[in-house]
């Protein structure tokens, strides 16, 4: 290879194309597989881990419903574009006002359901309340209550004012597991 092309040059050439396109193909590969192994670790390291419950209750709070669901004897008709902070607050506001809760349960139904494939494997128990002058009070619970002596992590977020009571939501995780009374 003296820099002048002849015809016997191709072949060299062609084996060092080969060569060069096997090293970067091959670089290429061992770093998608560093990356894959990297991130099923991670994953069950936090799944195993402590859960970023504030994370979790944010998503949750800005995802939209997704369906649309009507309320029999109360004329509420979600199209499924409202954000599940939005349905939660109108919910409060309706057991507040007075309203059976057994009429919203289509919507505490849908929560929970959302809620499970987003916490998995934790268990949520995602707890409406009330709060006036510093004292909260629960309104609506959904999910599943944890064993008293599981570990359990947290996270509140205001959802608005509702007649001068302040509307709380909480998101409570405890391991699945605990939860069934099974011991691992």
């Amino acid at each position: 290879m003296c820099g002048k092309r002849r015809r016997d040059d191709g072949g060299q050439l062609a084996l060092l194309d080969a060569m060069v396109f096997f090293a970067v193909s091959s670089m290429i590969c061992a770093t998608m597989a560093s990356h894959a192994v990297n991130r099923s670790q991670a994953l069950e390291a936090a799944a195993l881990g402590e859960p970023n419950t504030d994370e979790m209750l944010s998503v949750f709070l800005s995802a939209s419903v997704g369906a649309s669901i009507g309320l029999e004897g109360l004329s509420v008709e979600l199209a499924g574009y409202e954000s599940f902070s939005e349905v939660l607050f109108l919910v409060s506001a309706m057991v507040m006002d007075g309203q059976d809760e057994n009429l919203l349960e289509p919507v505490l139904s849908l929560c929970s359901h959302v809620l499970a494939d987003l916490c998995a494997p934790w268990s949520p128990l995602l707890v409406l309340s009330a709060e006036a002058d510093g004292n909260m009070a629960s309104l609506l619970e959904v999910g599943e209550q944890a064993v008293s002596d599981a570990d359990k992590y947290a996270a509140s977020q205001s959802l608005g004012e509702h007649g001068g009571v302040g509307v709380v939501v909480t998101l409570v995780l405890s391991p699945v597991l605990l939860l069934h009374g099974l011991d691992v």
